[in-house]
């Protein structure tokens, strides 16, 4: 009896030393990982850590932990130049899993103090973020504020507001001989009503997009 339980053991003792990652193969599956994109440009030393075994969708995995080692021009880019530079790794992974048994979970990017942590699982779930001096960074963050203003739909939303402004540069211009012959109480309401017969707004919605436009024209 004592010696089944000898075999028995041993052979369990085999397959868990079989599940468990080999960690050289890990070191050089990363390190082939992010040989791409613009990450390698930057980074000097990759080092790995195994946590123990988790649950996931896929089963139960070792989550790996990445830190790289960054060199000084990595720390002179902008929060923008960071999040483009990982982006364009992680684009070019086939997926975050390792192997069979371990999975990428963190990723910290680290030089003179500074640290950059990045999370796989919200890459995985397709909003991809950056941690950066523990602000989170998203590809929504570095939209140009012009970008949204010029975007923005009226409410009937079939044009936006840099369309409708346009169109009544254009008729103020067509009308008033380029502004030589401009009487606001009359021309104004003529230009808003034309842009509300054009683009179906009211001629009020028509006059405030102008005037808003105006503004950021003249604020920027």
């Amino acid at each position: 009896m004592k010696k089944y339980s000898l075999v028995l053991l041993a052979i369990m003792f085999a397959f868990l030393v079989g599940c468990t990652p080999n960690l050289n193969d890990l070191q050089e599956n990363v390190e082939d990982d992010f040989q791409n994109g613009d990450l390698a440009n930057y980074i000097e030393e990759i080092s790995i850590s195994v946590g123990e075994k988790t649950e996931t969708n896929e089963g139960d995995l070792y989550p790996v932990d990445v830190t790289a080692n960054v060199n000084k021009e990595f720390i002179s880019l902008t929060e923008e130049e960071i999040y483009k530079a990982a982006e364009s790794t992680f684009m070019e992974f086939d997926d975050f899993y390792l192997d069979p048994n371990s999975f990428y979970e963190t990723l910290m990017l680290k030089n003179e103090g500074n640290t950059y942590e990045i999370e796989f699982a919200s890459i995985q779930n397709n909003s991809f973020e950056i941690e950066i001096d523990g602000i989170v960074y998203s590809a929504e963050s570095f939209v140009p504020e012009e970008t949204e203003e010029t975007e923005e739909v009226t409410e009937n939303g079939s044009a936006t507001k840099e369309e409708i402004y346009e169109f009544m540069k254009l008729k103020y211009d067509e009308i008033t001989n380029y502004g030589e012959t401009y009487v606001p109480e009359l021309h104004d309401l003529e230009v808003a009503e034309l842009a509300s017969e054009n683009f179906n707004i009211s001629a009020q919605e028509a006059g405030d997009i102008y005037i808003e436009m105006e503004m950021n024209q003249y604020n920027n």
